[in-house]
């Protein structure tokens, strides 16, 4: 028996997702637009399992998490159709998956259920119990989705939009890892400290918060923005996130940005930042194009994460720079490699990296107590006070050593043929 979920973009029905004994198919309704996917484009004929299954995986959460929700669920790990069933009502960028009729509503939540909710994923209600705890929010890491006015946080019922992401510190089959929340908002205010365009993040709940960029006032509505992450783009399944590296993401700047040169020169940025910070789990999914009237642009920063400062994790890049792989081996050849797959001179490659190096040190200096005194609920939720200091400073510190053996790297003279 075939079944049917209403595919919706901004709150309009456009298709309908279909599934047919584990087999997906897309059909757009009347054949018409707007499209979900750059490569969905509206068509008469329906998309096979072939041609959709990318980019409907890649709203989902994978891994552990994933298994967690499919156990509270009651459903097959496997099953994407079931699971955006249950939490496809509020999706990353415009698309929604949900019956039409349904209207926006927000219910208050009090601070002290949400803490409890953030400190153990057990004592959450599951989606089927809650409404407003249905979301799919694509990655491995636990995540709630919330609306917060005037401080005060609410559930989601209904299909309303969610305005924040709120992201626990990781734990389970994570061996040392440490303040991960903590570590995420470091990093993305020392990403806005050096210019680099971050959402705005703070603490809230005991949890990393983060607002949603995906979403837009217009007056007094809340209106959901089209995005698709550079995996979708690409038509890669998330369990090959990991085999994509940067030039097939200049290519995605190539093909749909609105002004690919000055993307592509970003995406550069983007990747010396996660250099200098430590970040060697930067991958296609953390790289995404908000669509507008004006065109696609490269969504603002996320997922930022020193990953250095945890021995147990790989130091290993996960997308290579040249014929780099860490930090060590970075050379003149690398940065050369790096200019020509992005089509920027290495001129401008290096002194940006310069100017960078330069930049995040002295950001550094002020961001420890930056950070605490902007966030003041980080003293009663990260106790004691020398714990929330002392992990701060190995930040920096590690930092700090990254900027320095990057920005001799780029002094480096090339000793071979290129």
């Amino acid at each position: 028996m075939v079944q049917v979920l209403p595919v919706l973009v901004s709150g309009r029905l456009v298709a309908e997702l279909g599934h047919d004994r584990g087999r997906l198919t897309l059909r757009y309704v009347d054949g018409a637009g707007p499209a979900l996917g750059r490569r969905l484009p509206p068509r008469e004929a329906p998309y096979t399992e072939e041609e959709c299954r990318a980019f409907i995986a890649n709203l989902l959460p994978e891994g552990d998490w994933r298994g967690l929700l499919c156990r509270r669920l009651g459903l097959p790990v496997a099953d994407d159709f079931r699971l955006l069933e249950q939490l496809g009502h509020d999706c990353a960028g415009a698309v929604t998956f949900e019956a039409s009729g349904s209207e926006d509503a927000y219910t208050p939540l009090p601070e002290s259920q949400l803490r409890l909710w953030v400190k153990d994923v057990l004592t959450r209600p599951s989606p089927e119990e809650a409404a407003g705890l249905r979301r799919a929010l694509s990655g491995a890491q636990d995540k709630l989705v919330l609306h917060l006015a005037d401080g005060e946080p609410y559930l989601c019922e209904r299909g309303a939009p969610s305005t924040v992401i709120l992201k626990p510190d990781i734990v389970g089959g994570y061996r040392g890892l440490e303040l991960t929340a903590l570590n995420e908002l470091f990093c993305m205010q020392l990403a806005s400290a050096v210019g680099l365009r971050a959402p705005r993040s703070y603490w809230f709940a005991g949890a990393y918060a983060v607002e949603r960029f995906d979403r837009a006032y217009e007056g007094s509505r809340l209106r959901r923005m089209h995005q698709e992450d550079f995996a979708q783009l690409l038509g890669v399944a998330p369990a090959d996130k990991y085999e994509v590296g940067f030039r097939e993401c200049f290519q995605v700047a190539d093909r749909y940005a609105a002004d690919a040169d000055a993307t592509r020169r970003e995406l550069v940025e983007r990747l010396l930042f996660n250099l200098l910070i430590g970040n060697a789990d930067a991958h296609c999914k953390n790289f995404a194009l908000l669509f507008t009237d004006a065109g696609a642009e490269l969504a603002p920063a996320y997922d930022l994460l020193c990953t250095q400062v945890y021995p147990s994790l790989s130091e290993a890049f996960v997308m290579r720079i040249g014929p780099a792989r860490r930090q060590s081996q970075l050379s003149a050849l690398a940065w050369q490699e790096l200019a020509t797959e992005a089509r920027v001179p290495l001129d401008w490659l290096k002194q940006r990296g310069q100017e960078l190096c330069a930049a995040v040190p002295l950001a550094l200096r002020d961001l420890a107590p930056q950070v605490t005194s902007q966030n003041p609920a980080l003293a009663a939720d990260i106790y004691p006070a020398r714990r929330r200091e002392d992990f701060m400073s190995r930040l920096a510190d590690t930092m700090v050593g990254n900027c320095k053996r990057v920005g001799r790297s780029f002094s480096a003279r090339v000793t071979g043929p290129l």
